[in-house]
């Protein structure tokens, strides 16, 4: 190699650029693990509710105050139109949001009436959960 390939190679414009393609691939990585994180948050809750349901058993109702526990990250919680789930049975839904840089992970559960209600349906990442 000639000294004046030696010199190209670590001239400060070179060694710029570097650092700026490694710093803009790792803020992209940084982007990435957050919206990978808030996906995995969004499916192991929505499968946690899935299982309490089924391990719960026909007899027995998984009831609202008992989902708090099942809820992984910190999703953001509103209420929404119970009518989209489709159910006669559903009165209330709460839907609840992962939201990760590029996308938004939604889980919706449905309520019946009560002070205490159960759960009815669960939609979200997996398979719809339906208990009529």
């Amino acid at each position: 190699m000639s000294e004046a390939q030696k010199k190209a190679k670590s001239s400060p414009g070179v060694l710029v650029a570097r650092i700026a393609i490694f710093g803009g691939l790792g803020i992209l990585l940084a982007l990435a693990f957050v919206d990978f994180r808030m996906k995995r948050n969004a499916e192991a809750t929505s499968s946690a509710i899935r299982k309490a349901i089924q391990d719960k058993g026909e007899m027995h109702d998984l009831t609202k105050s008992e989902l708090s526990a099942l809820i992984q990250g910190s999703p953001v919680v509103s209420q929404t139109d119970p009518r989209p789930l489709d159910s006669p049975v559903v009165r209330t839904a709460e839907r609840y949001e992962w939201r990760g840089m590029f996308r938004t992970y939604i889980v919706t559960v449905g309520y019946s009436l009560g002070t205490d209600p159960a759960v009815e349906i669960v939609e979200g990442p997996g398979p719809p959960t339906r208990l009529e």
